[in-house]
């Protein structure tokens, strides 16, 4: 007897023998989800054997699930449309997986949950960069020497006392062209002192006095005073490890988990979701968590990365992952600080909306108190609430989210009359979300604009700030 599927999405049903085709013609016509498959008048299973070789297999475990291959199909076809490359399942995508994998989805899904939000790890590494107090010198290489303790003066400048990290030794004698950083650091620091300044001292002796070489030392506390933990060119820009976490956590939903790793010169950031899916529901085939990975270094040895990642289990124990892994931006730390900005902003964006379909199917908010956020991740943002919304509106508006002409502190006080004004923002839990903001540049539009170009220009971009992925920053009104 042929078997008669049901599917069921958007409140619609339809029936049929070849349940894949229902499902794509439900997809195609109330757009992405899951959908329902149940079978009609199917037959009972026969009984399975009992031998010591045979187990009898409990709640389907090892079948293929009919719901669980749909749900599958439908998120490899997703990933593949966003330009992922996931692989194929080792079993029958769709087979129910085995007591083992149903304990490692919990475990997964713990881990997960263990994990502290996007929000808190970020505030956290941007306190600590924060309290570094980290300071980029321009200095003339030649004018640099080496005292018998290993710190660094200046020739011009004998008074000032630069302890040398580890790290930055290599590349500092790299950047003036001596080299020889792996014998030089195996060296008593008498003899290391005495070759470095030799060194110094000829390379004064052979560069032309007009077009001296530079490099950057970049500085920061460190305990026992100012230390020296990078040396890279005058042209490296820097867009450092606090300001890419002040960057993620305003763009990054609220429930979105992960921890920051850093090690004092380079930093890994998480940004993950996790399926809502039953650990007794997953199959072959489950893509069970999504995310975008940011990895980045202060001290010149490599670019800012951002890649955009998925993750699907492969077998039937949930222990043969696959991850398929999407870069959507190298920043290189050359340009403006402007510039570096825009482009991480819009790298990032591009991996989150690369999850997005996932993000969407497992149900994450992206409504949300935009000036509790900025709090979070930015420690100047005022306790005052209206202040601080203030403080978005002057960021908006400085980076360009909206194009604002005028004297910038006259027209945002006009932006923040227009928000004041508007009944739609008066309960608490619209009143600062992103909706507000964009109503109010709506609004100041409407209201005395020199032209209706700079009128609709306004408007236009105050209604797509509502589904900007682009973060929201606290300005000051200095």
């Amino acid at each position: 007897m042929t078997t008669q599927f049901a599917v069921t999405l958007g409140g619609e049903t339809v029936t049929g023998t070849d349940w894949i085709a229902l499902a794509d013609s439900l997809v195609a016509k109330h757009g992405p989800g899951i959908p329902r498959v149940e079978t009609i008048g199917a037959p009972e299973a026969a009984p399975l054997p009992q031998s010591s070789a045979i187990e009898p297999v409990a709640r389907g475990i090892g079948n293929v699930d009919t719901e669980g291959k749909v749900r599958s199909l439908i998120h490899d076809a997703a990933a593949r449309e966003a330009g992922f490359a996931p692989a194929q399942p080792i079993f029958e995508r769709g087979t129910r997986v085995i007591e083992l994998g149903v304990e490692n989805a919990r475990t997964a899904r713990l881990e997960w949950e263990a994990k502290p939000t996007v929000l808190e790890s970020c505030r956290l590494v941007y306190e600590r960069v924060q309290q570094e107090q980290r300071d980029d010198r321009v200095v003339i290489a030649s004018d640099l020497r080496m005292r018998n303790d290993g710190t660094l003066s200046l020739e011009s400048d004998k008074g000032t006392r630069l302890d040398l990290e580890e790290k930055a030794f290599g590349p500092l004698l790299a950047r003036t062209g001596i080299g020889g950083g792996a014998y030089l650091r195996d060296c008593w620091p008498e003899l290391r002192a005495l070759n470095v300044n030799h060194q110094m001292r000829r390379l004064a002796e052979t560069e032309d006095p007009t077009n001296r070489q530079t490099l950057t030392l970049r500085t920061r506390e460190s305990g026992a005073g100012r230390g020296v933990f990078a040396a890279v060119s005058e042209r490296y820009q820097a867009y450092d490890i606090d300001t890419i976490a002040r960057a993620i956590g305003m763009a990054t939903p609220g429930d979105a988990r992960g921890a920051v790793t850093y090690d004092g010169h380079r930093a890994k950031f998480e940004v993950l979701f996790h399926s809502t899916v039953q650990p007794e529901g997953y199959v072959a085939g489950e893509f069970f968590r999504a995310g975008c990975l940011v990895r980045s270094s202060d001290d010149g040895s490599g670019s800012i990365a951002i890649s955009a990642v998925v993750w699907q289990n492969l077998c039937l124990n949930l222990i043969v992952i696959d991850e398929a892994t999407q870069v959507t931006a190298r920043i290189r730390h050359i340009g403006s600080v402007a510039k570096l900005a825009r482009e991480f902003e819009r790298g990032f964006a591009k991996a989150l909306g690369k999850i997005e379909h996932f993000t969407n199917a497992w149900g994450y908010a992206r409504t949300e108190n935009i000036v509790e956020r900025a709090r979070l991740v930015d420690a100047t943002v005022p306790h005052d609430d209206a202040e601080a919304f203030r403080g978005l509106i002057r960021g908006a508006i400085d980076s360009d989210l909206v194009p604002v002409r005028g004297q910038r502190e006259a027209e945002v006080e006009k932006v923040y009359r227009a928000w004041e004004r508007d009944e739609s923002s008066a309960t608490s839990e619209t009143r600062y979300s992103r909706a507000a903001l964009a109503n109010a540049f709506t609004r100041y539009a409407h209201e005395g604009q020199s032209s209706r170009f700079a009128e609709d220009g306004i408007q236009q971009a105050a209604g797509a700030l509502v589904y900007s992925k682009r973060p929201l920053y606290y300005a000051t009104a200095e």
